[in-house]
């Protein structure tokens, strides 16, 4: 899992040094990975709307997990996992 996840990494982020010229030619988020063909029956606001749910989705992810790390490091600084008797 870990091996997958470096290469998905290392493929999206192309050359370090591309991004911070500006000279990257890869879209943030855009892995290219639609091995099924799904996206071709969808019109591009559909496919657009998918990509900001995604993202909103990750987003809310990424803060859930960075609470569960604060709370097991921190005591009590999630108050609602104090509040829910965590």
């Amino acid at each position: 899992i870990l091996a997958f996840i470096m290469i998905a990494e290392g493929e999206g982020v192309s050359h370090a040094g591309d991004n911070f010229r500006g000279v990257s030619k890869k879209i943030p988020g855009d892995m290219g990975f639609d091995w099924m063909g799904m996206t071709k029956s969808l019109s591009e606001e559909k496919i657009n709307r998918y990509k900001t749910v995604e993202k909103k989705n990750g987003r809310a992810a990424m803060i859930a997990m960075a609470s569960l790390f604060a709370l097991k490091s921190i005591p009590g600084s999630v108050p609602i996992m104090d509040v829910i008797g965590n």
